[in-house]
């Protein structure tokens, strides 16, 4: 008896053993459908049969692709299996030879994975995405998309491109009933990715406490000038009180935002909406000089959606470099307890007119208050560049910044002060003057390495730039407070259409102001499917830089402004250095006629 016992107890303990393992379920173009998938001998062969299997799988199992598979996916699904959790997550990898290249998903006119659960939000996730390349095929949906309170999501080297948006997290329906959703997705991280030729956006979306980390963006919103971007965080409930918390952007290179026609017509990295505890850090932001237009401002953090109240609380941009941008390098406006420090902006070219500016447009009814810039090196190339601009409606703080501008600039200010901030002290600040940037190669001639490696992007190696300042430094005291003038401010209306089912959206655009290029679509869904698998479209209008009449003769200003009274001269001379890029080639309109300007002065073309 104590025999049988014991045989028994040992039958339960690996029969119960059995069923706790995890599962891998294989999949191979070279498989059968009609295989068990169980092992890598016998794999399954679609991309049909993998996203069924991974619905139906157990807490902790993984669907996994052979290395150097191609995967047609042309067939929407939903994904959503509530019996993964953060402790028993369930994994999309590969499997294979790995000197074989990434899996890849081909898609064809659909989001290659689509985590949604269709009806109410009901919160699922636990959710594990590596080592796979996602292509598009028709610049159409995403490769990525979060809908419906999907939490718990790791994704990691990717290799995503070819699509209209990268990675999607959209919005969500009402809660469901005793769900304990809260219409959110929540804990996102996206690492060591890479993001190319994405038609209108790298990164869309808004998340709670969500990580973007080391990931290489390129050549994303190519699809309109203005309205698309590299990254673009973006959300705004109806619900007044609604944020999104948390959110950190770190250690991202992104370089050709929005190219149309040779040139960067977008912002690279914006964010619109209600945020609260938003880091953007250490991230490169790189142009070539001569291939950026006013509208390629670096970071803009600001309000942009029709009849909506935004606002940013709890801001800290700090350590990012940002290279030969246009107009407004870091920019943001109804932001409170902001932090911009230890940046680099550098302009080799001549767009880049303020490299710091709070606020840059109109503000909502939050305004702009307890903004501290501090520790950043700016320099200047643009004869009416201005390094940091002080305006709004709270003083601000401006401490230990160096400002290098150019030595024969005609209208030049160093840092310049409106309104409460005229008296804003600024004597810490360092002001000079240089008269060209040559750039010193750190690696003995040998050319950085910027080629995207598909699933591992490099980092490129930068060049020490050196900032020719002739004659000894001085600090700027300018303690004449400046007659407080008004300036026409850049504006970027942009209605935000809220994803509220699981139809596609139609996006409300907003009326162009006159002269100004349209306002935004956000990531636009081209095909429509069938209603119950269809990924509702990201179409959230944003234009970046509305223009402005500058009161002078009608004509209308779509650059930043500064009024033409501020005639501060920096002084003073120095050497300092930062890292840096190749040069290339800049654009000059100084032979333009009036007619073909959008900003003529002092009988010169500025902007085209």
């Amino acid at each position: 008896m104590r025999k049988s016992l014991v045989l028994l107890g040992t039958f339960l303990l690996a029969t119960l053993s059995a069923t706790v393992q995890a599962q891998n379920f294989y999949v191979c173009d070279n498989g059968n459908d009609s295989n068990d998938g169980r092992s890598e001998a016998s794999p399954f062969k679609s991309y049909e049969k993998a996203m069924d299997t991974f619905n139906k799988m157990d807490a902790g199992d993984s669907v996994l692709f052979c290395r150097g598979g191609v995967f047609p996916a042309v067939k929407q699904t939903r994904l959503g299996n509530w019996k993964c959790s953060v402790e028993k997550t369930c994994t999309f990898a590969d499997y294979g030879d790995t000197s074989k290249p990434a899996p890849m998903i081909l898609a064809d006119g659909i989001t290659a994975l689509n985590f949604e659960n269709g009806g109410d939000a009901k919160q699922d996730g636990g959710y594990h995405i590596k080592n796979l390349t996602l292509m598009g095929k028709s610049q159409s949906h995403s490769g990525i998309r979060f809908f419906n309170d999907v939490d718990d999501v790791i994704m990691e080297n990717l290799h995503i491109e070819g699509f209209n948006g990268g990675v999607y997290t959209a919005g969500a329906n009402a809660p469901e009933a005793g769900s304990g959703s809260n219409g959110t997705n929540d804990r996102l991280t996206l690492k060591n990715s890479t993001f190319i030729n994405n038609k209108s956006v790298g990164f869309y979306g808004g998340c709670n406490d969500c990580l973007i980390e080391n990931n290489h963006f390129e050549n994303n919103g190519f699809g309109r000038r203005i309205l698309d971007h590299n990254i673009y965080i973006g959300r705004v409930s109806s619900d007044p009180n609604h944020f999104v918390n948390n959110i950190t952007i770190r250690n991202n290179t992104l370089l050709k935002s929005t190219h149309i026609n040779g040139k960067c017509e977008g912002v690279s990295l914006v964010v619109h909406g209600r945020v609260r505890g938003l880091t953007i850090e250490n991230n490169t932001i790189k142009e070539e000089v001569g291939k950026v237009t006013q509208y390629c401002w670096g970071i803009a953090i600001d309000p942009g959606y029709h009849n909506a109240d935004e606002s940013f609380v709890g801001l800290k941009i700090h350590n990012n470099k940002l290279f030969n941008v246009g107009n407004i390098g870091i920019g943001c406006s109804s932001c409170k307890d902001a932090v911009i420090s230890d940046n680099i902006i550098i302009d080799e070219g001549d767009v880049l007119r303020t490299a710091i500016a709070v606020p840059t447009k109109p503000e909502d009814t939050l305004k702009s208050q307890n903004i501290t810039i501090s520790g950043n090196k700016i320099a200047l190339n643009n004869d009416l560049a201005i390094g940091i601009s002080l305006r709004g409606e709270y003083p601000f703080k401006a401490h230990n910044n160096e400002i290098s501008l150019p030595e024969n600039g005609s209208n030049t200010e160093c840092i310049q002060r409106e309104g409460v901030n005229s008296d804003t002290n600024i004597s810490s600040n360092l002001c000079k003057y240089h008269n060209g940037i040559s750039f010193n190669d750190i690696t003995n001639g040998n050319e950085p390495e910027t080629e995207v490696a598909e699933n591992t992007p490099e980092i490129p190696v930068e060049e020490e730039p050196v900032i020719n300042e002739p004659e000894p430094e001085t600090e700027v005291v300018d303690n004449t407070p400046e007659v407080p003038v008004e300036e026409p401010v850049v504006t970027e209306p942009e209605p935000e259409t809220e994803v509220v089912d699981n139809t596609p959206e139609v996006p409300v655009e907003e009326e162009p102001v006159v002269t100004e290029p349209e306002p935004e679509t956000e990531v636009v869904e081209n095909t429509p499917e069938v209603p119950v698998e269809e990924e509702p479209a990201v179409n959230e209008p944003e234009p970046e830089t509305e223009v402005v009449d500058s009161g002078d003769n009608n004509e209308t200003v779509t650059s930043f402004q500064r009024p033409s009274w501020a005639k501060q001269r920096p002084v003073g001379s120095g050497n300092f250095t930062m890292d840096s890029l190749k040069e290339s080639m800049q654009n000059d309109y100084s032979n333009e006629n009036a007619s073909e300007c959008r900003f003529f002065a002092r009988g010169r073309c500025l902007i085209r």
